[in-house]
């Protein structure tokens, strides 16, 4: 007995997700490709009886491409009225508003919309490399630095160790285990600012 609801339910999705997605696209006409694919979720059997609903309501007008030439016709749908519903001049990218090739233009202005459209673009793009480009360079003097930094502390502990490195005990009358634990004692200082040094050195680069 849920099975009608939900598909009901599902239907009416459907039909607000196309009726959206008119009304972002207004004025233009939306070819059925894109309505697929952005309603992919809900089905082409779902999408295609939804479509079919709302053109015989007179909710949305079909039009449809011949397309002679490769023998497929494309179907394309729009809203059938607009009254009321704000029209979208631009699109944002990034920091640019491109102007919207709108439907409603006449062909003779076309080509110089396109045009610039392409040209904001274009601006855009080289906006975007020429911030990579100085982003890259910042990076790598910060490296370099780092690099720099490093290998002086580097230098100034391996100048301590050499100076203040004691002189191997090696006392004939010792034992062994004394002589070891004796110079053990004398290098710890040593062998723990060395480790300290490594691990340092370690987070940095990570």
């Amino acid at each position: 007995m849920a099975a009608p609801a939900e598909s009901n339910s599902v239907s009416t999705k459907v039909e607000d997700e196309i009726v959206r997605l008119l009304i972002e696209r207004a004025p233009n006409a939306v070819n059925e490709g894109i309505l697929r694919r952005s309603l992919s979720e809900y089905g082409e059997a779902a999408v295609t009886a939804t479509l079919e609903e709302l053109v015989q309501s007179n909710r949305i007008v079909e039009q449809t491409d011949p397309r002679t030439a490769i023998g497929r016709p494309l179907r394309y749908y729009q809203l059938s009225s607009f009254q009321g519903i704000p029209i979208q001049e631009n699109i944002k990218v990034g920091d640019v508003e491109v102007p919207r090739l709108l439907s409603i233009a006449g062909v003779g202005y076309f080509p110089e919309d396109f045009n610039e459209a392409v040209g904001r673009l274009a601006e855009h793009s080289a906006g975007l490399e020429k911030r990579f480009g100085e982003l890259v360079r910042k990076e790598q003097r910060a490296y370099w630095g780092n690099i720099v930094s490093i290998f002086g502390v580097f230098v100034a502990i391996l100048a301590f160790v050499l100076v203040g490195m004691p002189k191997i005990t090696t006392d004939p009358s010792l034992a062994f285990w004394e002589v070891v634990k004796l110079n053990g004692a004398q290098l710890l200082p040593l062998a723990f600012i060395l480790a300290l040094f490594v691990l340092v050195l370690r987070w940095v680069i990570r």
